[in-house]
């Protein structure tokens, strides 16, 4: 185990701990925008993925799976899902999440009151993640993949779903994630 993962396992409260050792989780990409924060995000998306396992999300099967390549060109860098955040959205979208038991809605926050609330992402426990946390690791080839984008376009945010790959641009980083 890397001294990262070694010292994440000092930061985590007991019952994360186990998460330490799971192949699924993309290390590289947490340890580029976790490793210089505070605890207070690592932890939030260490519970995120412990949310997402209690869930019954299937995490190890999906990442043990192989990932046919995808006809949009989608390089499955992970740059989108690391980078960007897909933007807000409406309070009936954020209730129709809830009403599916969809997980993107598990990791949006209201924002804004009445008419004019929105839900913005990525949040868990009031904390801002730095990482979508439905992002992970494929077991088979060790790129990353979105775990709720075989669920179809209705479990993803809308900005997700429409985002079109565009190679290199999109693997530069810091681009901003637009339909």
């Amino acid at each position: 185990m890397d001294l990262f993962r070694q010292e994440l396992s000092a930061v985590l409260p007991v019952h994360l701990c186990d998460l330490v050792s799971a192949e699924w989780i993309p290390w590289e990409m947490v340890r580029r925008r976790h490793g210089d924060l505070p605890n207070d995000p690592l932890v939030a998306l260490f519970d995120a993925y412990h949310l997402i396992l209690s869930r019954s999300h299937p995490v190890e099967a999906l990442a043990a799976q192989r990932i046919p390549d995808d006809s949009s060109q989608c390089l499955r860098c992970g740059t989108c899902c690391t980078h960007m955040r897909p933007g807000a959205v409406s309070a009936a979208t954020y209730r129709r999440w809830k009403e599916r038991g969809t997980l993107a809605g598990e990791f949006y926050m209201a924002v804004g009151e009445g008419r004019n609330r929105m839900y913005t992402c990525w949040f868990f426990g009031g904390v801002r993640l730095r990482i979508c946390p439905l992002l992970f690791r494929n077991l088979e080839d060790g790129r990353p993949f979105c775990s709720v984008h075989h669920l179809g376009r209705r479990h993803r945010p809308s900005a997700c779903a429409r985002f079109q790959p565009n190679p290199p641009i999109c693997t530069m980083g810091e681009v901003v994630l637009v339909p």
